[in-house]
């Protein structure tokens, strides 16, 4: 319903509007995630891990557009790309502390 909204008052604007879980995403035409990857992975040190972590449609372009040995990661039945899946957030949590060194079984 919302997005209906924001698509009628943004009609004359050159946006594009995603509607997902929770989330509704608002963006000039043709920019998104993928494009913002493609410039950080570009600008990163060289060999730096690039982890990307996502749980709605809105998340595909960005998996899109990281460069090959980046690690995407879908959460849930969302997303379709992402080279691994886990069930929720608490498993992400989890992920990352192992990736950082930390203890990969604590919740917080």
């Amino acid at each position: 319903m919302i997005a209906h909204y924001c698509a009628d008052l943004l009609m004359d604007q050159s946006v594009e509007i995603f509607s997902g879980d929770c989330v509704l995403e608002v963006r000039p035409r043709g920019v998104h995630k993928g494009l913002i990857a493609r410039a950080v992975a570009v600008a990163a040190p060289r060999n730096t891990m690039i982890v990307a972590i996502g749980d709605d449609v809105t998340d595909e372009d960005l998996f899109g557009g990281l460069p090959p040995g980046a690690i995407s990661v879908a959460i849930g039945a969302h997303p379709v790309r992402g080279n691994l899946r886990l069930p929720g957030w608490e498993d992400a949590r989890a992920l990352l502390r192992a990736i950082a060194g930390g203890e990969a079984t604590a919740h917080p």
